[in-house]
């Protein structure tokens, strides 16, 4: 795995945000291999894991819950 890089203030306080509110987002992600991903989710927190960085935690579509780390985040929208 790479190294965290840490994602600019204001996005993540507006994750933060959309966690408060229990806004559905529609997220877009790269993985380890550079796989491009788009999924539906609902975020439920944001965690610091020591020396690995900062992950959202998530439940996907089928209800299981999930965690990305933040640096992997290429984008986030509201969805109805």
């Amino acid at each position: 795995m790479t190294t965290y890089q840490p994602i600019d203030c204001e996005r993540h306080s507006q994750l933060e945000l959309h966690i408060l509110h229990q806004d559905r987002l529609m997220i877009e992600w790269i993985d380890d291999r550079t796989n491009f991903h788009q999924e539906s989710i609902s975020a439920s927190d944001i965690r610091s894991i020591k020396g690995d960085g900062e992950y959202l935690i998530f439940k996907d579509q089928n209800g299981n819950e999930r965690q990305l780390r933040l640096d992997k985040l290429l984008s986030f929208i509201t969805i109805a």
